[in-house]
């Protein structure tokens, strides 16, 4: 009589099957749109020259924005860059007197979910390597700083789920940082630089409804601002000018060097501006993160989508387990009795 309820070979491997059924596939059922916006900017001196640069696209392979100002003080550019698979980055430098700049790339989405049923959606994202350099040369003059920082912010819907902010600033006193959010590297106290490195994560972007939609925002910011006091440095011989009027005066010499091009024309002296600070800001690898297709940006890639309420892979790995570990006490239990 034990027989209509004995499991067979193939009616366990049924069973099996039919558990492992229950496990959490992992499935890109979601359609996304893409808008991508970058830009950056200068501010010369208080209330100063201004310059921007922006680009856009809502349908971009390439989005790009880039600026600078350059003059013997002080010299300043940037760029900010991105394109819908992912790569994007941000970067700003600035040398010289009462400066600022700043670039930015912002990649929109509109992530709608196309299954039958509510999906929770999970963004597997890289943040790559990146650096900031607020440096201090020779400082000499209780106005001279060096600032240098960025800010990264991913939004759902307006409200940020992830943030990661740093801001060096360095002075006569020394150097220290403010920030917010993820700490993305280990900061030396006193130090004028701060680097991090390849970060891989993953955020729960929340549940979808069958046909509804999110809209994502991936912002990633750099910035510096200083003033440097900036003298002329020169090297070589000094150039004869002209002879006295007198005919028998020595020839003069150039007591300044040339800091605008340089006397290249003769062997005289050469001259040059030399900064007393120095400011650098990255965020983001323009050769492609981390090399190995991980991008940041809002892709079908890295957005996967689970059925809501579902067991998710270890349960149902457990309720295998279990399933098995039944059935053998079962099958012990009828040898035992027979």
């Amino acid at each position: 009589m034990f027989q209509t309820n004995v499991v067979t070979p193939s009616r366990l491997s049924c069973l099996i099957a039919m558990v492992l059924g229950v496990q959490l596939p992992s499935l890109h059922a979601a359609s996304i749109t893409y808008s991508l916006d970058a830009q950056s900017g200068y501010l010369i001196g208080p209330g100063g020259v201004t310059a921007k640069d922006v680009n856009s696209s809502t349908d971009p392979s390439n989005v790009a924005a880039y600026i600078g100002f350059y003059s013997s003080n002080p010299n300043t550019d940037g760029a900010a860059a991105g394109n819908n698979a992912g790569w994007m980055y941000s970067r700003s430098f600035g040398q010289g007197s009462t400066y600022q700049h700043y670039s930015e790339i912002v990649q929109n989405a509109t992530l709608t979910n196309t299954a039958a049923s509510s999906m929770n959606f999970m963004y597997n994202f890289t943040i790559n390597w990146g650096s900031l350099n607020a440096s201090n040369y020779n400082f000499t003059d209780a106005t001279e700083f060096s600032k240098a920082g960025y800010q990264v912010d991913i939004k759902v819907n307006g409200n940020s789920v992830w943030n990661s902010a740093f801001e060096l600033f360095t002075d006569l006193n020394g150097s220290n940082f403010t920030s917010s959010g993820l700490l993305l590297g280990n900061y030396s106290a006193g130090s004028q630089y701060y680097s991090w490195d390849l970060l891989n994560s993953q955020l729960n972007l929340g549940t979808l409804a069958a046909g509804a939609s999110m809209q994502l925002s991936y912002s990633i910011r750099t910035l510096v601002s200083g003033n440097h006091l900036v003298t002329c440095q020169s090297y070589g011989e000094p150039i004869p000018t002209e002879q006295g009027t007198d005919g028998v005066s020595p020839m003069a010499t150039t007591s300044e060097p040339d800091c605008g091009y340089g006397d290249y024309g003769s062997y005289g002296e050469y001259g040059y501006q030399q900064f007393a600070g120095y400011t650098y800001a990255q965020f983001g690898d323009p050769n492609g993160f981390d090399g190995m297709g991980n991008n940041a940006g809002f892709t079908q890639s890295n957005i996967v989508g689970q059925p809501s309420g579902t067991v998710s892979e270890p349960g149902a790995l457990a309720l295998v387990g279990a399933g098995l570990a039944g059935l053998a006490f079962r099958r012990r239990q009828r040898k035992t009795a027979v």
